[in-house]
């Protein structure tokens, strides 16, 4: 039982006892920093605590005629062959059978809010919006998925190459990712965040924090 309260980042409801037995399979093995936002769902009231809920499609397809709009973001599982009928409903991702807790988890924090925390204050990224102690700035989508991942691998420096390919710059010479992560860090300092992007000599970029 969720305790009354508490805002579940993740829920996921396994009536079915042989999808239980595979995803606990899964889970158990899956790094453990990366599945924390995870909660299994011991029944679909449980779905209002949410902010992301996958469960299985006949049961998206009772609460999406019953509720309408509104609630948590829906990502039903199920066969492939009701991905249109879902997204008619109004879900707003679905899972293909057979899925993982990786795909999962790729899926829903597409709706959840990046939070981290620099120089002892939460940030707090979502929908092209950083957000610190009041302020806010508006990132380019480039600069926002740099900014992704060079949170999800803070305090490891990343090459200029491989940023260039994972913001999609198939062709991006080193020039252009200097140029982004120059912008990115103008913006980092009008929310006081002046030197937490680093360059690490012959290595790349790296996200740091001075609280750690």
């Amino acid at each position: 039982m969720i305790p009354r309260g508490r805002e579940i980042p993740i829920g996921v409801f396994l009536p079915d006892a042989d999808v239980r037995y595979y995803f606990w399979l899964d889970y158990k093995d899956f790094p453990h920093p990366q599945k924390e936002d995870i909660v299994i769902l011991e029944d679909v009231e449980e779905a209002k605590c949410c902010q992301v809920v996958s469960l299985p499609w006949k049961d998206f397809l009772s609460i999406s005629l019953e509720t309408g709009e509104g609630g948590p973001v829906w990502i039903p599982y199920g066969p492939a062959d009701y991905v249109a009928q879902a997204f008619a409903l109004g879900c707003g991702d679905y899972l293909k059978e057979p899925w993982s807790v990786g795909e999962l988890l790729v899926r829903a924090r597409r709706f959840l809010p990046q939070r981290v925390v620099l120089r002892g204050k939460v940030c707090e990224y979502h929908n092209g919006v950083l957000r610190r102690e009041g302020k806010e700035v508006r990132l380019t989508p480039v600069q926002g998925h740099l900014f992704s991942l060079l949170v999800r691998h803070r305090g490891k420096p990343l090459g200029r190459e491989a940023l260039s390919h994972a913001v999609g710059m198939r062709n991006g010479s080193s020039r252009a990712v200097d140029m982004h992560v120059s912008l990115l860090r103008k913006k980092l300092a009008e929310l006081d965040l002046e030197g937490v992007l680093v360059s690490v000599i012959r290595k790349g970029y790296m996200l740091i924090d001075e609280d750690r």
